[in-house]
């Protein structure tokens, strides 16, 4: 092996042993968290609060800032109880809460809950017809003219936050933005298209640990070229569509290897 191949090995390993290091520092600390959740959760509601199915939130899905663990109350809601602790230089704040998300603009609206009964105060009158946005908004006529332009905005914004967020924390990784994109319409919804790259494979493993997303890896290359082996993942964070991908050469001999098995394939196939 060239020093090359060997100084990218050894920085592929330990890059590997950190990435694992701070999956186990990450789980232990999410799982603390989602007992404080159920704690606070039972003080509030009562023994109500046994049924919910607490879930820890990634990082990078959560605003700024914050740490959150959320827990559907029943299939098809689009209600999510959440627990979230708030950092600041100065203190710690908790918010226990009825989070509402907007089908429409995907706009989030807590409401503290203090009690069962709070709660189902709460849940009867979002059922119930016509609730307006906490901003005022209030269907297409609410909107104004500049509805569509202030939802596309409001999703820039949390698009951007998102890239920063990636790349303060992986500072290693190398993340970039390959492309963005972004489509507001009239009625309020906006979609939008996010794909990153990352110096290695795995960068985008690690990258993509961190918002939950489930990648596929695999090696790649032509005949006389150089042998990759590649990693992507896809998500969607905030009603954004996340895509990442990082590709690591593999060194001359692995790649040497690869070439063997595959032309093996080749002639195992066309005998």
């Amino acid at each position: 092996m060239s020093l090359n191949d060997i100084a990218k090995a050894a920085y592929a390993d330990q890059a590997s042993v950190d990435a694992e290091q701070q999956a186990a520092h990450e789980s232990e600390a999410a799982e603390e968290f989602l007992a404080a959740a159920r704690h606070v959760a039972r003080n509030v509601l009562g023994e109500a609060a046994e049924v919910l199915p607490w879930q820890y939130t990634p990082w990078a899905q959560a605003a700024k800032d914050t740490e959150e663990a959320t827990a559907a109350l029943a299939p098809g809601l689009h209600h999510t109880l959440a627990l979230r602790y708030a950092y600041t230089q100065d203190d710690e704040r908790a918010q226990f809460g009825l989070v509402q998300t907007c089908v429409s603009c995907g706009c989030r609206i807590v409401t503290e809950v203090t009690s069962l009964h709070h709660l189902g105060k709460l849940l009867d009158e979002a059922d119930g017809p016509g609730q307006a946005h906490a901003d005022g908004r209030n269907g297409a006529e609410g909107d104004g003219p500049f509805g569509c332009a202030d939802s596309l905005l409001e999703q820039a914004t949390s698009l951007v936050q998102l890239v920063r967020r990636l790349v303060a924390r992986h500072p290693q990784a190398g993340v970039a933005v390959d492309m963005a994109s972004l489509l507001s319409h009239s009625s309020g919804s906006t979609t939008g298209r996010l794909r990153l790259e990352t110096t290695t494979a795995e960068a985008a493993a690690e990258v993509a640990a961190s918002l939950g997303m489930d990648v596929t890896t695999e090696v790649t290359g032509a005949s006389g070229s150089y042998v990759f082996r590649r990693t992507r993942g896809l998500c969607t964070v905030d009603g954004i569509e996340v895509q990442i991908e990082g590709y690591t050469q593999l060194p001359d001999d692995e790649a040497a290897a690869w070439r063997s098995q595959q032309d093996q394939a080749a002639e195992d196939g066309g005998s």
